[in-house]
């Protein structure tokens, strides 16, 4: 079920207080944003290098997120046992000023065989698990709530009479029911939602030769 449907069987008011569709599926992108910053879909791929090679700048990989995505490691060379990483004041990011894109840069030693690089980025409706989407869909309601109680706490003009009293316990019954969503999105995650710093989702599809990367990913995926 996509995102936007379980929160509204969660929250079955939701046309009638107003939210379009289109408002909500801006919410679904918010908390997808915010689920991707808490728990980063970790991937891995291989940069061709030739034993020739005289660079020290490198195109990203395809699936590289600009001022998202981040190295979690690189391996090189490739297929070693135990696999060897190399030291993160070896390497960077570099901001192409012409293009706007970013590049590995090696700053001293030139690579002359593939790298295998770990790297993260933002989670979609399609690459989620059925369980992570539910828990998204819980911090989506959470956001629509929060957007609700809002709404209703500014409408607080003597000239609406009795409608105050109305609007101001809407305020109370949105929030605590956004801090309900918010309590099962942190039972489901293990994630304070008051200190949002849990580590990093792991999340590894297989898409090359188990002898080409021997080494790249072991320690993902050795634990599942």
């Amino acid at each position: 079920m996509a995102i936007a449907d379980t929160v509204k069987t969660l929250i079955p008011q939701l046309a009638i207080e107003g939210v379009t569709d289109m408002v909500l599926a801006s919410y679904v992108l918010t908390s997808l944003e915010t689920f991707s910053t808490i728990f980063p879909r970790i991937k891995g791929e291989i940069i061709d290098i030739a034993s020739s090679n005289a660079l020290y700048v490198f195109t990203l990989p395809t699936s590289w997120e600009d001022r998202f995505s981040a190295i979690m490691k690189l391996e090189y060379p490739l297929s070693q046992r135990p696999p060897k990483y190399l030291d993160m004041d070896v390497y960077g990011i570099h901001l192409d000023t012409v293009t706007g894109i970013d590049q590995l840069m090696f700053y001293d030693d030139l690579p002359v065989s593939d790298v295998g690089i770990i790297y993260t980025v933002r989670w979609t409706e399609t690459t989620l698990s059925e369980a992570d989407a539910f828990s998204c869909a819980l911090l989506t309601a959470a956001l629509v709530c929060d957007r609700l109680a809002a709404k209703y706490a500014s409408s607080t003009s003597s000239d609406f009479g009795a409608d105050v009293i109305n609007w101001s316990t809407k305020t109370r019954e949105y929030t605590n029911v956004k801090n309900n969503f918010l309590h099962l999105f942190a039972l489901r995650t293990n994630v304070d939602t008051r200190k949002i710093q849990p580590s990093a989702a792991l999340e590894y599809t297989n898409t090359y030769s188990s002898t080409t990367v021997s080494g790249l990913f072991r320690d993902i995926t050795e634990d599942k």
